[in-house]
């Protein structure tokens, strides 16, 4: 377990841990979450027109990546408490980590709406419907994301994942009142690098940081 982050089921008791997947294999009746693992890989069809996309990227670009920097849907509500969640990446920021992949070559294929931008390497592909999200996200060299469902998908298939925290870290979350940290986590299963500041800004993780650990996981995935 030294390189997974874990759920804990009792916030009170930080010693009693486990990671969200083996709570999900419980409830699934699964004994062996790596060969579960393996059977989604073998078993789910890749799509050809994804996969004759990606293939003309791969002729240009010396990596094609997938992002997903801002969400729409910033705010959670727990119990009566409505929680900004600080998830997204400033445009500054934003902009800096795309004219830095650009000037390496790396091409973008970006899974979440930016609005009013316009970026020479990224492709949106904002729109696409779930199943052409998986075909996209398991055939990346890298994911960049926020905590969000697209780290997962890049996780499921071995995908190296590289996740920027907001309010929350990979390792906790503060209750409503600010005054408790919640030991509870839901980090991609495989092949992940979370990031985040003591302060719980994302706008600390800076597109430099994210540009160095990127290229450190594609290089060691």
């Amino acid at each position: 377990y030294s390189l997974c982050d874990f759920l804990s089921y009792d916030v009170l008791k930080e010693n009693n841990k486990l990671h969200i997947s083996q709570l999900i294999a419980k409830q699934l009746s699964i004994d062996n979450l790596d060969n579960a693992l393996e059977l989604v890989n073998n078993s789910y069809k890749m799509d050809d027109n994804s996969k004759a996309f990606i293939d003309d990227m791969r002729e240009k670009y010396k990596y094609v990546i997938s992002t997903q920097i801002v969400t729409q849907t910033d705010f959670t509500e727990l119990g009566q408490a409505k929680i900004q969640m600080k998830k997204s990446w400033s445009k500054y920021n934003i902009q800096k980590f795309f004219d830095i992949c650009a000037e390496n070559n790396i091409g973008v294929l970006n899974l979440s709406s930016i609005s009013n931008t316009n970026f020479k390497n990224v492709i949106d592909l904002s729109n696409v419907d779930v199943c052409s999200l998986i075909n996209v996200i398991r055939q990346m060299d890298m994911h960049v994301g926020i905590d969000s469902v697209f780290g997962h998908i890049a996780g499921v298939f071995y995908v190296p994942n590289l996740i920027l925290f907001g309010r929350n870290t990979a390792h906790w979350t503060i209750s409503p009142d600010e005054k408790i940290k919640m030991h509870v986590s839901y980090v991609p299963f495989t092949r992940n690098l979370s990031l985040s500041n003591e302060k719980g800004d994302i706008n600390a993780i800076t597109p430099e940081i994210v540009w160095n650990k990127m290229m450190n996981l594609i290089a060691n995935p």
